[in-house]
């Protein structure tokens, strides 16, 4: 599965996996219609997978959700949830070459430079 110079290639995208205009609880995002006013709770997460563009298969790893964190009010977001996702990857595969691919929404320089917080020496993770 080694993509590139010994590094391997991460695949991050955001995607969503429960939505209810009935069930919810405290970790769901809210969705507001603006006309109705009629809530829709739903549940998110940032899923990744080492990949590689000669394989069928994929190596998922454990998912971040993206939900309301303690206390907070407002919702979570992709960026948030990367983050986390960053600072436990490194935790838990601390010398692990990555190079990272996402899709356009984190094409943004917090978001990179968040990113290369947590690259290493072999691979950078952007």
């Amino acid at each position: 599965m080694v993509f590139f110079e010994g590094c391997y290639l991460l695949s991050l995208d955001g995607t969503g996996f429960f939505s209810s205009k009935k069930l919810h609880s405290n970790i769901c995002l809210e969705k507001v219609n603006k006309k109705t006013g009629e809530v829709t709770y739903h549940l998110q997460m940032l899923g990744a997978a080492i990949i590689h563009p000669d394989f069928k298969e994929a190596i998922p790893l454990a998912p971040e959700f993206i939900n309301k964190q303690d206390g907070e009010t407002k919702n979570d977001c992709e960026r948030n949830a990367a983050k986390r996702f960053f600072e436990k990857l490194r935790k838990d595969h601390p010398h692990l070459p990555l190079i990272i691919t996402e899709d356009g929404l984190s094409s943004n320089a917090p978001h990179i430079r968040e990113a290369q917080k947590y690259s290493n020496s072999r691979c950078k993770m952007t």
